[in-house]
């Protein structure tokens, strides 16, 4: 008896309609499907995942106790994670490891993710005008955001905006609420 787990990023069924997947190896593999959405589409397990991987680093590495504030955690959640998980996993474990305090801030989280090479298609500096600006304006709100712990009327007095604006432009640009 043998039980073979496999993963991928590609619809294998478009492989094997363009013949660059063997059919019958497709049939042979084909049993039970899981789909997973990306990280980005389930935030809700962000929270769980980060503070799972986060006391699996400190047990393994015997560091001292470790906690992600609310504003760290808010900013994690905030990434779009291209990544995904693993991107997740390796971003909290270089926070445990560097992070010399006791709790993780959002300053931190924001330190280790721009360290990060980041995937061509959130680069700022291609796309029309319209495009980046509403990726720059993203931005700055959701790091703003993150420095609130997601108050939208402390974000706005910031911003040196109305709130009610700032709740429209974070509707218009989806960016979800803490």
């Amino acid at each position: 008896d043998v039980r073979v787990v496999c993963a991928t990023h590609r619809r294998l069924e478009d492989l094997v309609e363009a013949g660059a997947f063997r059919e019958d190896l497709y049939y042979r593999l084909k049993g039970v499907e899981i789909v997973l959405p990306p990280l980005r589409d389930r935030r809700e397990d962000i929270p769980l995942l980060a503070d799972h991987f986060l006391q699996a680093c400190i047990n393994k590495s015997d560091l001292p106790p470790k906690l992600i504030d609310d504003t760290a955690m808010a900013a994690l959640i905030d990434h779009d994670w291209p990544g995904n998980v693993r991107q997740l996993q390796q971003t909290v474990e270089s926070l445990a490891l560097l992070v010399e305090s006791g709790v993780i801030v959002a300053d931190d989280v924001s330190k280790a993710l721009n360290s990060q090479p980041q995937p061509d298609s959130a680069d700022t500096h291609t796309g029309s005008l319209a495009e980046r600006t509403r990726a720059f304006r993203r931005k700055v709100i959701i790091e703003t955001l993150a420095r609130t712990g997601h108050n939208v009327s402390a974000a706005a007095r910031i911003l040196e905006m109305d709130s009610s604006n700032l709740s429209k432009l974070m509707n218009d640009l989806e960016i979800p609420r803490g």
